[in-house]
């Protein structure tokens, strides 16, 4: 067969045998005949498509849907009887370099088809040339390296239709053509190859590599400063240190503005607003979307755009007291991204990422999860996997199940989270301080251990005070530059890490009993703190410890002087929480007054509709358990707002914590809606699911119906992590 291909092709004319090389080599995954074209033959596009339409027409490529393939029984003969000439490289990566030199509002899916066929062909002279390369031309290597460098600066473009397997950093083709070239020469633009691979690197939170690759690059005459400074900003910004990345940012928009290449800073413009975004400052975020729109000058976005997924991002995070406007905004970012990147991209991973901080925001701790564990998939996907993405996985789950009151299941994701590791200088700070805080929670609540908690909280303070928190007098300088809007500059400085601790060591000594220690340490932050909401957050603490020492008329006494001072917009979540804490201590009346407080009409409009609801179900309970009314109107309205928001986890939760006001057959049946509704954990156990069939056992015990109570029982125990306890064996026993 081979003996027969050679015949044939060694009698065809001499230019249709020197076309069928790089056609072979440049279409083996299949490629547009417009792009092949424009590549092999820009200038007589008429004589090449009469050239592929006769080599379709005779077998010797097929032409399918203006795709052109090539098999390679015939590529191999065409290489060995007519290879391609160091000159005939040469014009096809000078050709190439013009396509995949993106500038900022170049139509990036037109020119999917360019990387593609970068993606093939440079891959086809590394492992041709393999050590030779430095032998070759230096025209000819220089041709080659500026083509690995763009083709790396968008190489998600070349991967659309061959994401199939999971790779490794080292196996994906962008860091083996950028190793390749790294060391060849340095008169070629080796800092940009430095930079490259080191945002790479920190993709899958290799930061000591990552900032290794940055120094080189700095080491070198020719330095690109503004994508460097691009380039450790991201790095930051993923490390957390909010205030570093904020630095770089303004830093890369000066260069460029120093260079007049202004359109380099529509990029940085939306990395600012994406910061402030996710830092809960939206009039800081508005500010440098407006810079965006003054950088465009009323031109358009290219349809299916990394600027459009961008500008989609940011206003779905922006959304986030609008659960479900924001999820839809989200779907037409995701659906932008597949259209233009193809399935399992990393731009669909932030994606994921940033619907569980939404469903966070929203307190649907669950559903924010499990977005983060396809956030982490995808990631692991594109790039292998990585202990530090998930151990923030782990923390995530901590923080749920504690919210849930699943003690066990906190006692075996903290197990885990140890047997990660990542609680050393090679791991970002930000999942340092998440583990840390993770497992203060864990020892507190579930093991009631102060003294371990406490060491956690150290921990987490000391990577606050030496990592996080900002020391540099540049940032200073610039920081009115950076974010205009004083008010919320402090959210994003300490990216709401330092109240996180804050509240930690309050909780501490709450949960110790140290009710005067709580009281000192609350009046501090209270005097000391400059963000008005943040300061009224602080006193409704303040008088959930008066409560606790049982006084209830200092306790109303403050909660009234906060409800006094806040703005309209506020009063509805802070009347909610300061009647959850008037529960929590058995001042009813109270607590059902704060809850009609949130409820009025003027209040309750800005509130969204999961608060809403959960505030309605508190309402209905309030009434119903402590003033034994009918409070039927409240319950079906909350029952109606989790319909409509088709939050399952919301209408169980409803369900069961109903079931507890029922008796006999009624309350078998809410718990069964319960149980109904409930999505199983992905794994071998299920706490919460466990329980309520565990009170399901109990309820249909009581009405005599004792075979279903022994299923349920054994579901009890199967959905119970490890051992079922003692305590809860013996008010079932009977049944198992």
């Amino acid at each position: 067969m081979k003996t027969e291909i050679q015949n044939a092709f060694n009698n065809l004319p001499e230019e249709v045998r020197e076309l069928i090389p790089a056609l072979s080599v440049i279409c083996s995954d299949g490629l547009s005949s417009d792009v092949a074209c424009n590549i092999i033959m820009p200038d007589q596009p008429k004589q090449f498509f009469i050239y592929i339409h006769s080599l379709n027409e005779f077998g010797w490529l097929m032409l399918d849907n203006n795709n052109i393939y090539t098999s390679e029984a015939i590529t191999e003969v065409a290489l060995e009887e007519c290879p391609l000439t160091d000159d005939k490289h040469k014009r096809l990566l000078t050709t190439l370099q013009k396509h995949i030199n993106l500038k900022p509002l170049d139509d990036m899916y037109a020119k999917r088809e360019y990387f593609k066929a970068a993606r093939v062909y440079l891959c086809y002279l590394m492992a041709t040339w393999k050590d030779d390369i430095v032998s070759k031309p230096q025209e000819l290597i220089k041709a080659f390296v500026y083509n690995v460098v763009y083709f790396a600066k968008n190489a998600e473009l070349g991967f659309y239709d061959v994401r199939t397997k999971t790779v490794t950093v080292e196996q994906r083709i962008d860091y083996m053509l950028l190793n390749y070239v790294v060391n060849i020469d340095a008169s070629y633009p080796n800092s940009e190859i430095h930079i490259l691979l080191g945002e790479l690197s920190q993709k899958i939170f290799r930061y000591k590599d990552a900032k290794d690759y940055f120094s080189f690059a700095i080491a070198f005459e020719e330095v690109n400063k503004s994508m460097l400074r691009l380039a450790v900003s991201k790095m930051y910004f993923n490390l957390s240190i909010f205030w570093k990345a904020l630095q770089y940012a303004y830093e890369a928009y000066e260069e460029n503005e120093k260079a007049n290449e202004t359109d380099l800073n529509l990029y940085v413009c939306l990395h600012i607003a994406y910061i402030c975004a996710y830092s809960d400052s939206p009039e800081n975020t508005k500010f440098w979307l407006q810079k965006f729109w003054q950088i465009m000058r009323g031109r358009s976005i290219p349809k299916y755009h990394l600027f459009s997924i961008k500008l989609k991002e940011i206003e779905a995070i922006l959304l986030k007291d609008d659960l479900s406007q924001g999820m839809t905004v989200a779907d037409s970012a995701e659906l932008e991204t597949y259209q233009l990147y193809g399935a399992n991209s990393p731009e669909l991973a932030n994606i994921y990422g940033i619907r569980s901080y939404l469903e966070g925001e929203a307190e649907k701790n669950r559903q924010g999860v499990k977005y983060y564990s396809k956030y982490v998939d995808i990631n692991h996907f594109n790039y292998g996997n990585c202990a530090g993405d998930v151990a923030m996985l782990y923390s995530a789950m901590i923080f749920t199940h504690t919210s849930l009151g699943n003690s066990r299941s906190c006692d075996v994701y903290t197990h885990l989270l140890e047997q990660l590791d990542t609680d050393n200088d090679n791991f970002s700070p930000g999942v340092r301080i998440g583990q840390a805080q993770a497992k203060f929670y864990t020892y507190l609540f579930a093991y009631m251990d102060t003294e371990k908690a406490k060491e956690y909280l150290q921990l987490a303070r000391d990577i606050y005070e030496k990592e996080l928190m900002p020391n540099d007098e540049v940032f200073f300088k610039n920081k009115d530059k950076i974010l205009p809007f004083a008010t919320e500059s402090s959210t994003i400085i300490t990216s709401n890490i330092n109240n996180d601790n804050n509240v930690l060591e309050y909780f501490l000594y709450y949960i110790q009993g140290d009710t005067d220690r709580a009281k000192r340490y609350l009046k501090t932050l209270i005097d000391a703190e400059e963000n008005p909401l943040q300061k009224l957050k602080w006193m409704v603490k303040l008088g959930n410890v008066l409560a606790a020492e049982e006084n209830q008329a200092g306790a109303n006494e403050i909660w009234k002087e906060v409800l006094d001072n806040a703005d309209k917009k506020d009063i509805f979540s802070l009347s909610v929480e300061i009647s959850n804490c008037a529960e929590e201590h058995g001042m009813m009346q109270d607590a059902l007054d704060y809850i009609d407080i949130a409820l009025q009409y003027d209040n309750m409009i800005f509130a969204n509709n999961q608060e809403l609801a959960t505030a309605l179900r508190s309402q209905a309970e309030l009434r119903k358990y402590y003033n034994f009314e009918n409070p039927e109107e409240e319950w079906r309205q909350a029952e109606s707002l989790l319909k409509s928001l088709n939050d399952t986890d919301g209408l169980s939760s409803l369900y069961f914590s109903w079931s507890y006001h029922l008796y006999d057959s009624e309350k078998v049946q809410y718990i069964r809606k319960a149980i109904r509704l409930w999505e199983p954990e992905q794994g071998q156990f299920d706490e919460r699911l466990a329980i309520m069939y565990h009170t399901l056992t109990i309820a249909l015990g009581a009405i005599g119906n004792f075979n279903e109570a022994r299923q349920a029982a054994r579901k009890a125990v199967e959905h119970f992590p490890f051992d079922y306890p003692p305590e809860l064996h013996e008010e079932i026993k009977e049944f198992l």
